[in-house]
């Protein structure tokens, strides 16, 4: 039995150039809490249908254990959650490497005092 699952993986974006580097840096000064991050789908907007469905599969197994009509939810139920453990995992892993990513830039931005500082400290570190 195969179980084919999407994977998810953060790319970084490009080089920021220098109107986006005072656009941030001058959003920053005067609003301490801007956020340079793109927002994401949270695991349960991501997958709350496949989570849903596959408590369903779950709770019809137990409500009739012996029942040998389950046979095939079982197996739907058993390659479901596998699926989801591995899909919600590298979600998780990808979004994980994003927030890690914008915080170090609104950092570097925070602390350097022109883009030419910035560069040298962000992407050539």
């Amino acid at each position: 039995m195969k179980i084919y699952f999407e994977n998810y993986k953060f790319s970084k974006p490009s080089v920021l150039d220098e109107e986006e580097f005072r656009f941030i840096k001058t959003n920053l000064r005067m609003n301490p809490f801007y956020e340079i991050e793109p927002r994401h789908e949270t695991i349960m907007d991501k997958f709350g249908g496949q989570i849903f469905l596959c408590i369903v599969l779950i709770a019809c197994i137990m409500l009739v254990p012996n029942a040998p009509i389950l046979f095939l939810p079982v197996i739907a139920g058993i390659g479901l959650a596998l699926r989801l453990m591995n899909e919600v995992g590298a979600y998780q892993s990808a979004i994980s490497t994003k927030k890690a990513y914008f915080k170090k830039l609104r950092e570097v931005i925070i602390l350097s005092d022109s883009y030419e500082d910035f560069i040298n400290k962000f992407y050539k570190s």
